[in-house]
């Protein structure tokens, strides 16, 4: 039977979900996003792929996923039929015709995340923005954050799942900034570690960021952290930061 193939782009607030990949137990993007095209197509003969596995709890502002249809659909169509199927902390924002040749795991060329902190407590934010540990030296988080910056085995900030044939990859820019957000329940400072890499290993970039709050704690040194950057030090220097601070906020493509 003849394919029909679109490239599909989605934003989700990931709270709810057990990631962007279908699990064998648990809601995840990738399984609403499907059970939507089957309604929409009425067949089951249809398959997904994702440029990004999110984890569970984790958000996206530019996931892209290749679908491969039965039937052929103007792009408007499929994009407010999906919509309309979708829960509402499901977007779509865009389609267009594709080929069976791409491949967005690897076509990608880089991948941009942010990650959300902050030290001011708040209700309305905890489920979009993560309350870091108290009294971090910023400043040293910084300077730290720049020993990220290049090509590394990074296998000191992978936590086992997908095998991959490599646990290289490079960190194209790395930026902690401070930002100021104005909403309903007024003013609020918060900290954004926005970091574009060629690829990132599972939990990487949490893993990352839990290495600079203990950077900022002062509980592990700028040494430290470029011993376990060089393997010289084998072993985590920092938690895994929690899901809900990160987001994948950009892709871009060969």
């Amino acid at each position: 039977m003849k394919k029909f193939y679109y490239q599909i782009s989605t934003e989700y607030r990931g709270q709810n979900y057990f990631g962007w990949q279908i699990q064998p137990r648990g809601k995840t993007i990738q399984g609403e996003i499907n059970h939507a095209l089957e309604k929409l197509c009425k067949s089951d003969d249809l398959k997904t792929l994702g440029a990004s596995r999110t984890d569970s709890g984790v958000h996206a502002k530019a996931q892209v996923f290749k679908a491969d249809l039965p039937l052929e659909l103007p792009l408007k169509g499929l994009v407010d039929g999906l919509n309309s199927l979708l829960p509402e902390d499901i977007k779509i924002l865009g389609a267009k015709a594709s080929t069976a040749h791409f491949h967005p795991l690897r076509d990608s060329k880089w991948k941009r995340y942010n990650y959300l902190f902050t030290d001011k407590v708040s209700p309305f934010s905890r489920d979009l923005i993560v309350q870091a540990p108290a009294l971090l030296d910023i400043e040293l988080m910084r300077e730290g954050a720049k020993l990220f910056l290049g090509t590394h085995d990074f296998a000191n900030f992978r936590c086992m799942g997908t095998d991959v044939p490599t646990t290289t990859r490079e960190i194209l820019e790395i930026e902690l900034k401070e930002l100021n957000s104005q909403g309903p329940w007024g003013e609020f400072p918060y900290y954004c570690l926005e970091i574009k890499g060629t690829g990132f290993l599972k939990q990487m970039v949490r893993l990352m960021m839990g290495s600079l709050w203990n950077l900022g704690r002062k509980k592990i040194t700028l040494d430290d952290l470029q011993a376990a950057i060089d393997k010289k030090k084998v072993g985590k220097v920092g938690p895994v930061a929690p899901p809900q601070g990160l987001y994948l906020t950009e892709i871009q493509f060969a």
